[in-house]
């Protein structure tokens, strides 16, 4: 709508208007104006306008500019201012509209002012856009916009002025200038979100920061060429926690400028902490990446509990170190270098260091792709490893020990050692337990391989190993290859855990054990199924071993145990138990082919020459399967043996069995009866039962020995762990065969030594019980004590008999 009242002069070519008063109102503006105007003919002519707007859509501002301002201009003022309210509008348009728009006031002017409400201002493409502004506006020559209040992004902003210097100008350059103060992750939203953002190589994407800082900005943007804008900003951290890249621990205490133009970033000195330490940052940019140096000292506490690692608490100290940090196309590369001095080590070797050493650490990141990346760790000349994350998690990697074959795998992730010495003992305490293949979403452990001339494990020493380990069905598929074993097995972990296989041959050293150590042990041996076909014990070469076994948490069964070879063979069951106390149990039978050789292939040497024996047993005692603990050593045990000959024995050789070669007896008796033991007593038969008692093994009935030339019995008991004895000793020698005749002659006479041969052949030798003989053994195995307690009763001619058939 449209009102006004104006009157005109025409005189020839002048025209003469006067606007006594016009008032409009529309959808975009209202106002008034009034004024006068005067053209000659010659020229535009000459104008006094004065108008005021009550009020006005700021969209609509481009409509009121004179025609005579650029296209340009009137552009970007169409486009770029986009809401808003407008009032309190001013037009003067005073002067001879030839001169307009009046670069020289003294010939004229022009100028529009208004007062701005909520406006936006879209003053580029592309870039965040200024809104909520009350500001004071002005056209003339150009366009300015101040404003006290403003924000980008959410940022408060404050002494903002947009201004177009010149609407004539055939570069029209538009300048923005504000001051920010507020979260500092709004600022970096507004990096990434403009131009500047792909200049600098998106350097501040997923970057996040916590606290606030202070924005001084300055953009030029030529409105014909905005790919040529010009920027200036100066970001001032105020005491901010800021995540660079995701993956690594957030910055605290950041403090510190950030300068930014429109191709560059850079920083000469921002401080903050990480990993409870100081550090300092510089950043650049150089041929279109960002170069990040920082440096400072960590706790090494921190670093462990970020990162996850195992066993942080044997990690203790801070040490110095510094990184360069590559970013391009978004991407990282970084190296990050310590000489970990100031840091000690608790682990096992090779990791264990003391704080004062030097141990160089060096670890590497590289893009591979846009989204596979790798890393490679070096510890000094200890350990290396290297790294291939992609989308879905590891997709590969080694982890290398001392001269480990630092290779990475096809797939899956390999553990490979090469050391001099590797005691693993020592780490089962420190790695944390867990199947193979468990549940990630990234590479499982695909191979475990070991090298070392000496292997610690289980309190034993193995040597000359090279074996490999591999995950198969919930388990892993060992392939032993060490000088005291070689074959194949299958641990499966699933429940207590399960051990099968056969191996070829296996050497057991015996173990220093403890009470405490061996209850844990039982509640942690797996259920066995295992043949291995050369069974040794240290030198001692058992034959080929078989064992089935199950746990049953407290207790663990052996169901089958045994071994055989060509001298006898042992079939035997046992239970290894914690509950109610520590305790073994072995119910066994052994039986031998040849004495002799039996016990020389375990170990006793040539203490027997032939014979046959079958020993059986039900015994039990305190403590582990795998040492008998004679003290508290309870049970029965059963003897019997065929056609044999002891040895002559040094004392204290052969233990026990030099109680049954009776050759200490000779030299204390009244007749000499060296034939009959000192080179060795030959027997028929050995047959005897014996009951134990917490190590007091006795006599359950005589055991009797059966000889050519002697009966004889033995009872008492015996202490298994002092090694001494008290027993009674019968001895009855025979008087048969032409020796025996000649020993007889020698004793009564010629006569009587024939009578004894021939009633010796007749009686089956009844009259040789005449001689029969007692003595009290006691002392130590190795020394013992003989006494003679004088002769037997004689025994009736049916028992002397009998005696005589056994």
């Amino acid at each position: 709508l449209l009102r006004g009242h104006a009157t005109w002069k025409v005189s020839g070519a002048a025209i003469d208007v006067k606007l006594d008063r016009l008032q409009f109102e529309g959808p975009a503006a209202d106002g008034a104006a009034s004024g006068s105007y005067r053209f000659t003919g010659d020229g535009p002519g000459e104008i006094d306008l004065a108008a005021t707007i009550s009020r006005a859509d700021g969209r609509a501002v481009w409509r009121y500019l004179p025609y005579a301002v650029g296209a340009g201009a009137r552009d970007w003022v169409r486009t770029g201012i986009t809401g808003g309210k407008a009032h309190d509008g001013k037009l003067v348009l005073k002067g001879n509209l030839a001169d307009f728009p009046f670069r020289d006031p003294a010939k004229g002017s022009f100028l529009v002012t208004a007062k701005a409400t909520g406006a936006r201002v879209d003053y580029a493409s592309g870039w965040p856009v200024i809104e909520d502004v009350d500001a004071d506006m002005s056209f003339g020559v150009g366009l300015r916009v101040v404003s006290e209040k403003a924000g980008i992004l959410g940022v408060k902003l404050s002494g903002v002025v947009v201004e177009l210097p010149d609407f004539e100008s055939m570069d029209e350059v538009l300048k923005v200038r504000g001051q920010a103060k507020g979260p500092t992750d709004d600022f970096l939203r507004f990096i990434e979100e403009s131009p500047v953002s792909a200049t600098i190589d998106h350097f501040t994407r997923g970057m996040k920061a916590q606290g606030n800082g202070s924005l001084d900005l300055t953009l030029d943007l030529p409105l014909r060429r905005l790919g040529d804008t010009r920027l200036r900003g100066d970001y001032q951290f105020q005491n901010n926690q800021l995540q660079l890249l995701a993956g690594l621990p957030p910055l605290t205490k950041v403090n510190g400028r950030l300068a930014l133009t429109e191709k560059s970033v850079s920083a000469q000195e921002i401080s903050g902490q990480v990993f409870g330490g100081p550090l300092k940052v510089q950043v650049r940019s150089v041929d279109g990446q960002v170069v990040v140096q920082a440096g400072g000292r960590a706790n090494v506490g921190e670093v462990a509990s970020h990162f996850a690692l195992p066993a942080k608490e044997r990690l203790d100290g801070t040490a110095a170190w510094k990184s360069d940090i590559s970013i391009r196309r978004r991407n990282a590369d970084f190296v990050v270098e310590s000489d970990l001095v100031g840091v000690s080590s608790r682990f096992p070797e090779p990791l264990a260091k003391n704080a004062a050493a030097a141990l160089a650490l060096r670890v590497e990141r590289t893009a591979l792709d846009a989204e596979r990346e790798q890393y490679r760790v070096a510890l000094g000349g200890v350990a290396s490893g290297t790294l291939v994350n992609g989308p879905k998690g590891i997709e590969r990697a080694v982890v290398a020990l001392g001269e480990g074959d630092a290779r990475l795998p096809e797939k899956g992730i390999a553990v490979r050692i090469a050391l001099p010495k590797l005691d693993a003992d020592a780490w089962k305490g420190v790695l944390p337990a867990g199947d193979a293949g468990g549940g990630a979403p990234s590479a499982a452990l695909d191979l475990v391989s070991i090298k070392t001339p000496l292997l610690r494990l289980f309190d034993r020493d193995f040597t000359q190993v090279d074996t490999v380990l591999r995950p198969r069905q919930g388990g892993w598929q060992i392939s032993v290859n060490m000088r005291e074993a070689a074959g194949d097995v299958f641990w499966h972990s699933a429940g207590d855990g399960s051990l099968d296989g056969r191996l070829q041959r296996l050497v057991v050293l015996p173990a220093i054990t403890t009470v405490k150590r061996d209850i844990d042990l039982i509640n942690a041996l797996p259920a066995m199924n295992l043949v291995v076909d050369d069974f040794a014990v240290g030198e001692r070469r058992l034959g080929r071993l078989e064992v089935k076994a199950r746990n049953e948490k407290g207790a663990w069964r052996m169901e089958t145990l045994s071994l055989a070879n060509p001298d006898g063979n042992l079939n035997a069951k046992a239970l290894w138990r914690n509950t109610p106390r520590h305790q073994s149990r072995l119910d066994f039978e052994l039986t031998a082919s040849d004495v002799g050789k039996l016990l020389d292939r375990l170990g006793y040497g040539e203490v027997v020459r032939r014979g046959t024996a079958t020993l059986t047993g039900d015994l039990q005692w305190d403590g582990p399967l795998t040492a008998i603990d004679y003290a508290s050593l309870t049970g029965n045990l059963m003897v019997e043996a065929r056609k044999g000959q002891f040895s002559k024995l040094d004392p204290g050789v052969g233990k026990l069995l030099g109680l049954l070669s009776l050759q200490s007896l000779p030299r204390r008796l009244t007749l000499d009866f060296g034939d009959i033991f000192s080179e060795g007593l030959a027997f028929d038969t050995i047959d005897g039962k014996m009951d134990v008692k917490s190590g007091i093994m006795r006599t359950s009935g005589p055991l009797r020995i059966a000889s050519p030339a002697a009966q004889i019995e033995i009872q008492g008991e015996t202490d298994l762990k002092r090694e001494t004895q008290d027993l009674r000793v019968m001895v009855r020698p025979f008087v048969g065969g032409v020796a025996a005749a000649a020993g007889a002659a020698a004793l009564v006479n010629p006569l009587l030594g024939a009578a004894a041969l021939v009633a010796g052949a007749i009686l089956q030798n009844p009259i040789g019980y005449l001689f029969s003989y007692s003595y009290h053994v006691t002392g130590t195995w190795a020394d013992p004590k003989v006494e003679n307690i004088g002769k037997a009763s004689v025994e009736t001619a049916p028992a002397a008999m009998e005696g005589s058939k056994q």
